[in-house]
């Protein structure tokens, strides 16, 4: 699968899910369709590092809260630990939470690996120059979102090769993905996510 494929597949299914009749109706094709991605990212082939890790980490939670026998079979591919991503995202409440974590996976960087700390500040670089005017302009949650796709996949980025301040700033990148998760406001996982950031580039 692509990941211009897998964001076209999320843009429909937000667009469909806006025509259920109610809530519960909603939320319950989110978690159908989330366990089809899952299933699709879950394909031999599929499971590569990068951005199909994190986007597995954002839609497996999902996949896994739903009951019946797709779920089941979603359950039986990740309990045998297929390409588990580095970082797990806690599996979502509600529905404004299940909302998120789609329009979380449209935030992915096509990044698949990285060949030393140049590439990993690059991209922290591009999603400061994104999400910093978004913060600006007031859209807080558009800013949280893209640094935390942008952090989830570099950490689970393939490492083709160590390189010169490898482990201090994945280590930095967890522990800040770590701290956001904790945190209640969007406006504070934004600027937890901003800070783990921005030590990387120091």
């Amino acid at each position: 699968m692509q990941l211009l494929s897998l964001k076209t597949a999320i843009q429909g299914i937000l667009a469909l899910a806006d025509q259920q009749k109610s809530q519960n109706e909603r939320q319950l094709f989110y978690l159908h369709t989330c366990q089809a991605l899952t299933l699709l990212l879950e394909a031999p082939g599929e499971s590569g590092p990068g951005w199909p890790r994190a986007a597995l980490a954002l839609l497996r939670p999902l996949a896994e809260r739903q009951s019946g026998p797709l779920a089941a079979t979603t359950r039986a591919l990740t309990s045998r630990q297929l390409s588990r991503p580095l970082v797990e995202v806690m599996p979502s409440a509600s529905l404004p939470e299940t909302q998120e974590h789609l329009l979380t996976v449209l935030e992915l960087p096509e990044i698949v690996s990285i060949d030393s700390l140049a590439d990993v500040q690059a991209m922290i670089e591009n999603a400061i120059a994104v999400g910093a005017p978004r913060y600006n302009r007031g859209d807080i949650a558009g800013c949280a979102r893209l640094y935390l796709a942008t952090a989830l996949t570099l950490v689970n980025a393939q490492i083709n090769r160590g390189f010169s301040g490898q482990a201090r700033a994945l280590d930095t990148l967890k522990k800040g993905l770590a701290e956001a998760q904790m945190l209640p406001s969007v406006d504070e996982r934004a600027w937890a996510l901003r800070h783990a950031f921005d030590r990387v580039l120091k």
